[in-house]
């Protein structure tokens, strides 16, 4: 499943030249647990599990495959739609990972069942950073 899911945006990511795919790392302060930003159903969620997703810096969207889109609810949950949710960036290289922010904020959110918000307004709320490890070939 995970290579399938890895070929198809690969091919995605090959055909249109544009855009890099990767994994979106979970790292909260002051805890030496790394866990990965994982979409199930339509949240995100923390876990030990991959997505591979899809930065596309033209757009300012991450792709969880070629017709759905990471975004933010109104009300700060992560998950997924069909229509595409600008704001998105990734920064630059630094020991292999690049962080991610939304609307030039760095800050998310883990909530106590594991579900992955931009404002924080959930119980047991702690505040995490995302970075996007990007894949190369080495990786596969």
């Amino acid at each position: 499943m995970f290579f399938l899911a890895l070929l198809t945006l690969l091919v995605l990511s090959v055909a249109d030249g544009v855009g890099e795919i990767g994994t979106i790392r979970i790292l909260q302060r002051g805890h030496r647990k790394v866990r990965n930003l994982i979409i199930s159903g339509e949240k995100a969620f923390a876990s030990e599990w991959k997505t591979i997703f899809k930065y596309e810096p033209e757009k300012r969207a991450i792709l969880v495959s070629e017709t759905r889109f990471l975004t933010v609810d109104e009300r700060g949950p992560l998950g997924i739609l069909p229509e595409f949710s600008s704001g998105w960036h990734v920064g630059k290289l630094y020991r292999g990972q690049r962080q991610v922010s939304y609307l030039r904020d760095k800050d998310f959110y883990v909530c106590g069942d594991d579900t992955i918000d931009f404002i924080g307004n959930c119980d047991g709320a702690l505040r995490i950073s995302l970075y996007f490890e990007p894949y190369s070939v080495a990786n596969l």
